[in-house]
């Protein structure tokens, strides 16, 4: 299951999950209301945008509903060194 979150639908924005929708089949994807919703049951979150709201999450929460804490980071805005002392496995997309 994929999930996404469009943290600019909630700020009146709409249409970006409509069209995130329409791609592929629905039974394999959903929205959700916030970055921690999302972590729910996931088995990995991947960041692809560089919004305020996903720079400084509460790393515990996260952990504590995932599967498996996995995190790959498409902007690189986490240090890597403190995801892995909060006990993430980290991929930084295009970090050596």
């Amino acid at each position: 299951m994929l999930q996404a979150v469009f943290p600019g639908e909630q700020k009146g924005n709409p249409g970006n999950s409509a069209h995130f929708l329409r791609l592929g089949p629905k039974s394999r994807k959903s929205c959700a209301r916030s970055g921690y919703a999302a972590a729910e049951g996931a088995d990995a979150l991947f960041l692809v945008t560089e919004w305020n709201e996903f720079r400084r999450p509460d790393l515990k929460r996260p952990k504590g509903v995932m599967k498996t804490p996995v995190i790959f980071d498409g902007r690189n805005v986490f240090d890597p060194a403190q995801l892995r002392e909060e006990g993430f496995t980290y991929y930084g997309i295009g970090r050596p």
